[in-house]
């Protein structure tokens, strides 16, 4: 039997190396206690959002506060290594287990598409991000190592503008080519060569209808198609439609989604996104192979990018019925909404050089001056038709993004025109606001039109 070694500082005391002096228990006790006492005294000031919003914003406002503060009474703040050996955790119906949540968290959920769920002869796999970004960032950088040469990657031009940036100059292997339609963009840049392969990327936030417009793109040299989700709604129709288009050719398909949007009831809960393979039946025919490697690579392209997504982020609201029903009746009547609102606009603008454009998934739209109007001057309409709309006791703000329980406004860029529009995203409130907000936005579309030009007819304001 070995001989039982003693560890301690006096075993290791020899007139050539003296005890080291370390720092003395009280010390130490002392040290923490500073510690504990910074941290103890960190203050985060208030915020005033809650006091700027009206009866049902506000309040689910304040629920969506209470809910995170629940959440992480509840889960104590999972640290972000298990030293609690704790094997798994639970927010509703996702299942967590992780030893270090960036490098190796399992999540484990229901299905991101219940649509498409149990069809036949598809495969699916998802991972979750940080946000709608994250995802397509891990999407590109796994393409960046399946690619050997240089793909055509083809895309609309009114694209989310920040997908495009991403592709454009991040020194990829991906070669952007746009258009306003995939017929335009293939008959521009002609039959590849007989070893190329493209790459298509499908975004629900363009202004028109390309399903229809998707087989002039589609061949046996497509290998993948890149499908940003984020204005449908999760079991929209639309999805699976678009999937079984490019079964038909045999394409993969990689979903990507912002969640933060229509997935949470209005609330913003938590930024989160995903990314969810496809894989057909004949995805031999023209993406052989490019599923299993991207299926293989996202893990590791999740965790080096550091994108993970955060367990705080998932909404602790079961995936029930109910759930499902609230949270397609709120896109719908956003859609109606929206609907209302172009009629209505454009009839109050029918007179002047202003148009109104809308959007096949009906989540907002935009007016347009093509003489041009700069950021500065949209943002001042805005503010002063948000000015009207609140005088009455009603909820706007200009902002970006949509989908909430109350209309938003804001200056976007437009490609397809290279000028500035002035965006509008409705709520779900009452059909009838839609008159008052049609109204107030006008009035102030007349008045800057005015002011350019003092003839101007004011016969046509509402």
């Amino acid at each position: 039997m070995a001989d039982v070694i003693h560890l301690s500082p006096e075993n290791y005391v020899t007139p050539d190396a003296p005890a080291a002096a370390g720092e003395a228990p009280d010390a130490y006790d002392a040290r923490k206690a500073r510690e504990l006492r910074l941290l103890r005294e960190a203050r985060i000031a208030p915020s005033s959002f809650a006091e700027q919003l009206h009866g049902i914003a506000r309040e689910k406002y304040l629920t969506r506060q209470r809910l995170l503060g629940a959440s992480l009474a509840a889960q104590g703040a999972p640290p972000e290594t298990n030293w609690t050996g704790q094997s798994e955790f639970a927010i509703a119906d996702t299942h967590f287990s992780y030893w270090y949540q960036r490098f190796d968290m399992s999540i484990k959920a229901p299905p991101v598409y219940p649509g498409l769920s149990g069809r036949k002869g598809f495969t699916t796999e998802s991972w979750f991000t940080c946000s709608g970004m994250a995802a397509i960032t891990a999407i590109m950088m796994a393409l960046q190592r399946i690619l050997a040469v240089d793909v055509d990657y083809l895309m609309l031009d009114d694209s989310y503008f920040e997908t495009r940036h991403l592709m454009e100059h991040s020194g990829s292997r991906l070669q952007v080519k746009g258009g306003s339609s995939f017929r335009e963009i293939v008959e521009a840049i002609g039959p590849p060569a007989p070893a190329a392969a493209r790459i298509l990327h499908l975004d629900s936030i363009c202004a028109t209808d390309w399903l229809e417009d998707l087989p002039s793109a589609l061949d046996s040299q497509v290998m993948l198609a890149v499908f940003d989700t984020t204005t449908y709604p999760r079991d929209s129709p639309r999805i699976w439609a678009t999937i079984l288009q490019l079964a038909r050719f045999g394409v993969p398909t990689a979903l990507v989604r912002s969640h933060i949007k229509l997935d949470c009831l209005g609330t913003e809960y938590g930024r989160l996104g995903s990314v969810t393979l496809v894989e057909p039946p004949l995805s031999q025919r023209s993406g052989g192979g490019t599923i299993a490697r991207l299926r293989r690579l996202m893990p590791d392209a999740i965790r080096v990018l550091g994108i993970q997504a955060m367990p705080m982020s998932f909404l602790p609201v079961g995936e029930s019925p109910e759930f499902h029903a609230l949270s397609a009746m709120r896109a719908q009547r956003i859609a109606e909404n929206t609907e209302l609102l172009t009629s209505l606009l454009r009839r109050a603008l029918q007179a002047t050089p202003l148009y109104v454009r809308d959007y096949h998934h009906g989540m907002f739209l935009t007016v347009h001056d093509d003489r041009g109007m700069t950021p500065e001057i949209i943002r001042s309409l805005a503010d002063a038709a948000m000015r009207r709309y609140t005088a009455r006791g009603r909820n706007g703000f200009r902002t970006t993004s949509f989908a909430f329980d109350f209309p938003i406004v804001s200056d976007v860029y437009d490609l397809p025109t290279k000028n500035f529009a002035l965006r509008i995203a409705p709520s779900d409130e009452l059909a009838a606001f839609s008159y008052d907000l049609a109204e107030d936005i006008s009035n102030e579309l007349l008045d800057y039109l005015s002011q350019k030009n003092p003839n101007f007819l004011n016969k046509w304001r509402i």
